[in-house]
């Protein structure tokens, strides 16, 4: 469902915002703003190979410069996706999610290469005046609008500059579209066969409605404004603009507009699909309250006509073939002509060589692919010290010691996975009633069903006793099952005892490597929300990590506890995190290890966090805890007294009270003294 808090005030980049709305792909435009081009005519400019982030090879030899990936085309390809990213609001970390979206942005360059080669190699190539053509219509299209028109300027200095900039994406994507249409031609017999295939698919993304709504915090409440607008008492628009806690609709009577099924949170999808029109439903509760629904039309996807006549999504489908049909066919056509990447980076080459094999086929994959690629890592980020202890290499590329994390992390998956299933046998065969074993697993089911008539109706020991009789039950079915798989394998209860506990030590022994190169990671970028967050989950002993993680979410949801009108919306989902950042920080204060700055440390930023959330009572607990463990602390008395005053002037201003964790975190707090 949309949200219904400003959440992006000021967040949309100008400058994505123009492109993203381009007839063409973003990406193929914004990869060249503020290109850093070798200034030199192209027939003068020849690179070395070393010089490339990726070459384009055929039949393993490198093909002419201009199908090779040059740092700066991958650069401003990987800061356009980045900006998009963040504009959607989605976790972004440099040493986690870049080498990801390097490796993604590098393919799918090299990708463009071979289409650019196959349109040089059968005459595909657009000409000077279609290109030209192109530009000024987009340039028309965007100096239409006078503040879009002065920040191309102020951007680029001038629309002639502007049209330089985006001339190489414009030929990208005409040429794309050319090989596209030669290449991948979809039908309409094709639009009806993956409509067929997808039906359930396509109405879940292109079912509509348009709705109206009332925000309401709890169902008593919204049973009550339905009441009234049913009576006739009060309209809709006019209930929505007097009830509603929903700030961006209630002014235009709860209207949201025209929503998909997939775009709405599921409770609210179904009312919303299954309502009568023009016929207010409700209380419908969703994760942001309580709502009463009006449903004014509707658009139903149920036939290929349907969607026929629904034109962009017919068009989007057809997009959709579209591009498998392409992607089919670069596929076959780089294996025909024996085209393949060569990676002259040495991360992006070691990424694409560990999602290689991971993404292969259950068929080709193997546990020895991976552990040689993972002996070959350990090789490169480690070596002996003259103590004979392994030392991390913390002048390598730090995303290669980032690779290495990841690896590790799926190969501690999986052996702790092995373990737990070993254990879970070697327990279960130690523990199930050799009687339940016996019988089958109708007579199990029946006797379950049994049961659960009967806890339907008993209270205290009985209930207790009646679902450990159920979950013995349970365990027999899981323990049959186990058993065949075990047996395949030739693993008796004893050996899965041994194995369990061989598994066991390999995932302590996986930690270790994972931690001792976190650490190294930590000294490097201890800016990395991923680093500090995986470190204090590896070894939550280490305070110093304990106390920049909890600082780190209490940074991530300031924006929101600050706004009064978001704190209000989102309560209910931020104050279980807030309380556990606060009692993660409360924790450090009391712990004898922790040294007196980081105690004051942790200190400032609940103090901080009370202040944000207006709980002034709570900072002034802080502050005098603070005076406590620091009675030099600058101006510490003065921010007593304020904190003091702020309380006075709230109790005379106002009788309600402040959205607090209080109760429970004095609770918390007295536990922790105790």
């Amino acid at each position: 469902m949309r949200k219904f808090v400003k959440k992006w005030k000021g967040l949309i980049v100008w400058g994505i915002a123009i492109f993203f709305t381009f007839g063409i792909v973003w990406w193929s435009i914004a990869m060249y703003m503020s290109y850093r081009r070798p200034s030199v005519k192209p027939n003068e400019y020849k690179p070395n190979p070393e010089d490339a982030v990726a070459i384009l090879t055929k039949e393993g030899t490198p093909l002419n410069w201009q199908y090779w990936v040059m740092p700066y085309e991958l650069e401003d390809r990987v800061r356009a996706m980045t900006q998009i990213y963040y504009q959607y609001g989605l976790s972004y970390d440099d040493l986690f999610t870049g080498p990801i979206m390097r490796l993604t942005a590098a393919r799918d360059l090299l990708d463009d290469k071979v289409t650019l080669y196959y349109a040089d190699t059968h005459g595909l190539r657009p000409k000077e005046e279609e290109v030209n053509q192109q530009i000024d219509k987009i340039v028309e299209k965007y100096t239409k609008d006078e503040k879009t028109k002065n920040y191309i300027i102020q951007r680029y200095g001038s629309i002639d500059a502007f049209k330089k900039k985006i001339a190489q994406g414009v030929l990208v994507e005409l040429v794309k579209n050319k090989v596209k249409t030669a290449v991948a031609k979809v039908s309409e017999d094709d639009v009806k066969r993956y409509f067929e295939e997808h039906k359930d698919e396509i109405k879940e993304n292109y079912d509509k409605v348009k709705v109206k709504h009332i925000l309401l915090d709890s169902k008593e409440k919204a049973e009550e404004v339905l009441t009234k607008i049913k009576s006739g008492e009060i309209d809709f628009t006019k209930a929505a603009s007097e009830y509603s806690l929903d700030e961006d609709t209630k002014k235009e009577g709860g209207e949201l507009g025209w929503l998909t099924k997939i775009s709405l949170d599921p409770n609210f999808a179904e009312a919303a699909f299954s309502a009568t029109l023009n016929e207010p439903v409700g209380p419908v509760e969703s994760a942001y309250g309580w709502h009463i629904i009006d449903v004014e039309d509707r658009k139903i996807i149920d036939t290929f006509d349907d969607l026929k006549e629904a034109t962009q999504a017919y068009k989007d489908v057809e997009n959709k073939i579209a591009r498998e049909k392409f992607k089919e066919w670069l596929d076959g056509y780089k294996k025909k002509e024996d085209i393949s990447y060569l990676f002259e980076d040495e991360s992006l080459r070691l990424y694409d060589e560990y999602y290689t094999i991971v993404s292969s086929t259950p068929s080709t994959y193997t546990d020895e692919k991976l552990d040689a690629f993972l002996k070959k890592l350990e090789s490169r980020i480690t070596s002996e010290s003259t103590t004979s202890t392994t030392v991390i290499n913390t002048d390598v590329d730090p995303t290669i010691l980032t690779l290495y994390v990841n690896v590790m992390e799926k190969k501690l998956n999986e052996v702790s996975e092995k373990a737990s299933k070993y254990r879970r046998y070697y327990t279960l065969s130690n523990s199930v009633p050799k009687n339940l074993l016996e019988m089958d697993d109708k007579e199990i089911e029946a006797k379950i069903e049994e049961l659960d008539e009967k806890l339907g109706n008993a209270t205290g020991t009985e209930y207790q006793r009646l679902f450990q009789e159920k979950m013995s039950y349970r365990d027999a079915q899981t323990l049959k099952r186990m058993s065949e798989e075990m047996e395949k394998e030739n693993v008796t209860p004893e050996d899965a005892k041994k194995l369990a506990e061989k598994y066991d030590k390999l995932s302590e022994d996986y930690k270790e490597k994972i931690k001792r190169v976190l650490r190294a990671l930590y000294e490097i970028a201890p800016y990395s929300k991923t680093v500090v967050s995986k470190l204090h989950n590896y070894d939550p002993t280490d305070l110093s990590v304990s106390l920049r993680f909890y600082q780190m979410k209490y940074e991530d949801m300031k924006p929101y506890i600050s706004d009064p009108e978001i704190m209000e919306t989102y309560k209910n989902q931020l104050l279980p995190q807030i309380f556990s950042v606060k009692l993660g920080l409360e924790m450090l204060t009391f712990d004898e290890k922790a040294s007196t700055d980081l105690k004051v440390q942790a200190l400032e930023t609940l103090v901080s966090l009370s202040r944000d959330m207006r709980d002034y009572q709570e900072e002034l607990r802080y502050l005098k805890k603070l005076k406590e463990i620091s009675p030099n602390y600058p101006d510490i008395d003065e921010l007593i007294k304020d904190a003091e005053s702020m309380i006075e002037t709230t109790k005379a201003t106002s009788s309600s009270t402040p959205t607090t964790l209080q109760s429970t975190e004095t609770t918390s707090t007295t536990e922790s003294e105790k």
